[in-house]
């Protein structure tokens, strides 16, 4: 019997686990305690066991397609109403050749920096037309827009691009987005003192 984890971000990623001499009702096993992972702005809440659907070795939670509305259930919801497991052999009345257990993460409220810096283009006459300072929790998400999306007319500059550190975390709508053009969204936090730079240009 092997014991698959999904640590769904957190670290370290135990690996697959096989018991061999397993008795029915015997205790304990001889895989000794559950892996306790960690994840930078997370408490661990508990392995919990899930049907991986799509057989892809990770659990995918259900999704919404934000243009129809229809709900794809995918490897459904292994938290709400069920128990975490205390051991290798808790909650498993009948044996199956694999067991997925996927890590539960609870935000532990620790506040992630955001920096917005609004300034021309220009590096021989670089203006400054203001900073903000935003703080999120793990489970928040942020968008800022450049400051003529936020009714702030800067006379004589339209807008040019935006950029963020690090590079990696977040998205940016393009220019020609004719609705947010430019607007820069963090879907979810950790991104300890993140720094976003929203350029205009002079006309």
């Amino acid at each position: 019997m092997t014991y698959h984890f999904d640590v769904a971000g957190g670290s370290p990623n135990p690996g697959d686990k096989t018991e061999t001499t397993y008795t029915s009702g015997s205790h304990p096993s001889t895989l000794g305690s559950l892996p306790t992972p960690t994840k930078t702005g997370y408490t661990f809440g508990g392995w919990y066991t899930f049907t991986d659907n799509d057989v892809n070795g990770k659990y995918d939670k259900p999704t919404t397609d934000p243009v129809t509305g229809v709900i794809s259930a995918n490897d459904g919801d292994p938290f709400t109403g069920e128990t975490a497991l205390t051991g290798y052999y808790d909650a498993m009345s009948t044996l199956k050749p694999v067991y997925n257990l996927v890590a539960k993460w609870v935000g532990d409220g620790t506040p992630w920096n955001i920096y917005t810096k609004h300034k021309n283009d220009n590096v021989s006459l670089e203006l400054n037309f203001g900073t903000e300072h935003d703080t999120r929790l793990i489970e928040d998400s942020i968008y800022k827009d450049p400051l003529t999306e936020i009714g702030v007319i800067i006379p004589g500059y339209v807008k040019k691009s935006v950029s963020n550190t690090p590079a990696n975390v977040g998205v940016r709508a393009s220019l020609t987005d004719t609705q947010h053009p430019l607007r820069y969204t963090i879907d979810s936090m950790p991104c300890e003192e993140c720094k976003c730079g929203m350029q205009v240009y002079g006309r």
